[in-house]
């Protein structure tokens, strides 16, 4: 009855801690959306997404349709090139394996790679729940620098693994892309 439809909700999922006068849950407030943002240094406990409780409630407003999209920003330090020891390989995406193998030489990185991958599969599903239902969603993370045919091509890179080179990402790429 002539009402005011209420402001479109945007999920942003790794957000980092609120910035004040920066970033872009500020921007979307100003222009009167409601932001709903998740990330550990926001929430602690209560968004961690690798606790299951956490993570279902996430996906269950996804799958309900709740936003009007959705913004990704995986953590990107072990996928970066910047990242110093490489723990990734484009062979090896998922993590130099006989490195990090208990004995290897990166052997103390594998939880930590371990748990980066388990934030990338989690989002890739959450992105599948997105599209089923129609909702917008972005992923934001690291070009691919050893892609030969991308303007982001660099020589000295191209055993570099990115996000986008992980398997469940990739495929979120070939399905949904």
């Amino acid at each position: 009855e002539g009402g005011v439809l209420p402001p479109l909700s945007i999920l942003i999922v790794f957000s980092g801690p609120e910035r004040p006068f920066d970033g872009l849950a500020t921007f979307l407030r100003a222009e009167g959306f409601t932001v709903i943002e998740v990330d550990t240094k926001v929430g602690g406990a209560d968004h961690n997404v690798l606790r299951p409780r956490v993570a279902a409630e996430i996906e269950q407003r996804i799958s309900d349709g709740e936003f009007a999209a959705t913004f990704w920003a995986v953590p990107c330090e072990s996928w970066s090139v910047a990242h110093r020891p490489q723990v990734r390989s484009r062979r090896q995406s998922g993590g130099l394996l006989a490195q990090l193998a208990v004995g290897g030489p990166l052997a103390h990185w594998a939880a930590y790679v371990a748990k980066h991958n388990r934030l990338a599969d989690w989002t890739a599903r959450c992105v599948r729940l997105a599209h089923a239902v129609g909702t917008l969603f972005l992923i934001e993370n690291p070009a691919d620098y050893g892609d030969d045919s991308s303007l982001a091509w660099w020589a000295r890179f191209r055993d570099h693994a990115p996000l986008w080179a992980y398997p469940p990402m990739a495929a979120v790429r070939r399905e949904l892309g």
